[in-house]
């Protein structure tokens, strides 16, 4: 099974981009519950999960919250249908997810072989967990939107979260690690 190691954006943040979740999931009827925005930072193949949290743990346990640089959208083609923010793949940002990366590899874990290969971004919509799968107009139409929102600015990461891939945030969140 595949894990995901996710930044969780602070209140502030939260609140900017959800009225823009919240607008594309009314528009096209997508969600009953709005999925949680974060940003994927490593996905994690078949981890015996005490070792990996003992691992992030120790990796993660001096981090600060960042700032990260949404910088309008991107969207991801079928079969994904998944309109997202883009963000910006800043120098300190990159670090500290190739940070995380290498230390997960010299710990034995199966990790992405290539985080550059990775457009970083925050996703708004898609076909996982909604209520219904929506057309390809639909989803031309919601990029469209996105992209015309143009949004741009600054958000912060202030935790970081290892997640079990399944929408019932009680069992989806297997540990939070508090940034300092």
């Amino acid at each position: 099974m595949k894990y995901y190691l996710v930044g969780i954006l602070d209140s502030k943040s939260y609140s900017q981009i959800e009225e823009i979740q919240k607008k594309i999931s009314v528009k096209y009827d997508l969600y009953e519950k709005l999925p949680i925005l974060h940003m994927t930072l490593e996905v994690i193949n078949n981890p015996k999960i005490d070792e990996l949290i003992s691992a992030l743990n120790e990796i993660l346990s001096k981090k600060s919250p960042f700032i990260i640089e949404a910088n309008g959208a991107i969207c991801f083609e079928p079969p994904f249908k998944s309109v997202n923010l883009l963000i910006n793949k800043d120098p300190k940002v990159m670090e500290f997810i190739k940070h995380i990366n290498n230390q997960l590899k010299l710990k034995g874990f199966s990790v992405r072989d290539d985080i550059n290969a990775w457009d970083l971004h925050i996703s708004l919509a898609n076909n996982n967990f909604s209520t219904k799968k929506w057309s390809q107009a639909e989803y031309v139409s919601a990029c469209t939107l996105v992209k015309s929102l143009d949004f741009n600015g600054s958000l912060i990461i202030e935790s970081i979260e290892l997640w079990q891939p399944i929408n019932n945030k009680n069992e989806m969140v297997m540990k939070r690690f508090n940034l300092k």
